[in-house]
Formats: structure tokens, C-alpha cells, sequence
């Protein structure tokens, strides 16, 4: 199964097989429309059937806000694709990365 992994934030981790990278957001006021182009273009690019994402915990005010729309803008695309998509806690992947 070919899976991206996100690490969404103003500068969002990827990876997709041995590939990786980042997305550098910062500059975009529309961070969700970008986030949601560039996922769409990543399922497109590696022909992707499944997005995982590491959810929003622990953060308070405007970042929490600005991340949850994000996270709206990769759910989008993901939607738009007909791709599914699941999120894990960093406790979750924290865990399986250390067993």
C-alpha cells in the first residue's frame, strides 16, 4: 500500500517510501488551500492510497486553530481524491517508532 505521512504544521513534514521532504508554508496566507493543493499533487505524484497524520494535541490559542484548519485543508483533498486518511496521536506513533 502506498502511504504519505504528514507532519502538518507552517513547515509540514512528508514522506512517501523513501522519499521525504518538506513543505515550507510560512509565506502562504491561505495555509489551508495550500496544504490541500500540495496533498492533492502528492496523491497524484506517487499515486497514494492511503494519508496518515499526526494529530493535534496539547496546543492552545491561535495554533491550534491554525493547525485544525490545515488538517481541514489535507481532509479536503483527501476527499476530493477519494483517498482515506487517518490520524495518530504522537503518543501512538512515539510508541510503534520505539517497539
Amino acid at each position: 500500500m502506498r502511504i504519505l505521512a504528514l507532519d502538518i504544521a507552517t513547515i509540514t513534514g512528508w514522506a512517501m517510501g523513501a522519499q521525504s521532504g518538506i513543505w515550507d508554508l510560512s509565506a502562504y496566507t491561505n495555509k489551508p488551500h495550500e496544504i490541500c493543493r500540495r496533498v492533492k499533487m502528492g496523491i497524484e505524484t506517487y499515486s497514494v492510497e492511503l494519508v496518515v497524520f499526526e494529530r493535534v494535541m496539547g496546543l492552545q490559542g491561535n495554533a491550534v486553530r491554525v493547525l485544525n484548519q490545515m488538517n481541514g485543508g489535507m481532509m479536503v483533498a483527501c476527499g476530493a481524491m477519494k483517498i482515506p486518511f487517518i490520524g495518530y496521536a504522537p503518543t501512538e506513533i512515539k510508541k510503534h517508532a520505539t517497539t
